[in-house]
């Protein structure tokens, strides 16, 4: 997949926004939230790319992504995991680094 901004589709429906940067081994960095999206991180984790291949992506209901379910049986910790999962599958990485911006992220790891 070549740089830029792209969407993965979302199992269940929806499409989630990324855009990467660099090239090198994968960090994929996941924004605070849910509510945010990735533009406050781009500015200063875009020095990453210079080594590596940065993936920013916008969280289900956050962002750019668009037409997801976003009720409370939809925004959970698990499906915010399968959304991550299936963005990284998509990408074809085995394994990739992860930067998490809050504590709600953390229970991503």
């Amino acid at each position: 997949m070549v740089a830029g901004s792209h969407f993965v589709e979302l199992a269940g429906g929806g499409r989630m926004f990324y855009t990467k940067k660099g090239s090198g081994p994968p960090i994929i960095v996941a924004h605070g939230g849910p509510g945010l999206d990735h533009t406050y991180l781009a500015a200063e984790l875009s020095a990453f790319a210079e080594n590596h291949t940065v993936i920013f992506y916008d969280q289900r209901g956050s962002g750019r992504s668009h037409n997801a379910k976003k009720d409370k049986e939809h925004i959970t910790i698990e499906t915010f995991v399968d959304d991550l999962e299936e963005l990284r599958r998509c990408l074809g990485y085995e394994k990739s680094e992860l930067i998490s911006m809050n504590q709600f992220n953390r229970s991503l790891v």
